[in-house]
């Protein structure tokens, strides 16, 4: 099984002998226990990079490790593009298909192009 994001901080916590508690207590204030229990169950994928710093610094672990194991360096993790405007760049002709009532194609490019 892959390494996960959340697994990794869990484990690495509990290395360093922190409850998640003591652990959100020294990620700043504000933070709560409950966040770091969904950080760690997987409920947040991509935490912010001066987050991640901090995590790294706390448990001692390579920034570039945590980053890995998010879609801020790994692309593959990103959500999927929808498939209709896949579908719509994968056939460059299939504006030309459609009804004259339709927007124009170019409208529609600089739509999805931005």
């Amino acid at each position: 099984m892959s390494e996960s994001l959340g697994r990794l901080i869990r484990d690495h916590r509990r290395h360093h002998g922190l409850t998640q508690e003591a652990f959100a207590a020294l990620l700043g204030e504000g933070v709560r226990q409950s966040e770091v229990s969904r950080l760690e169950r997987g409920f947040v994928s991509q935490p912010h990079p001066s987050r991640l710093q901090c995590i790294a610094r706390i448990l001692d672990i390579p920034v570039g490790k945590l980053l890995m194991l998010t879609s801020w360096a790994n692309p593959e993790l990103a959500a999927p593009v929808s498939t209709r405007a896949t579908s719509q760049r994968e056939s460059p002709g299939s504006a030309r298909r459609s009804s004259s009532n339709d927007a124009a194609p170019d409208a529609r490019a600089t739509m999805e192009d931005t």
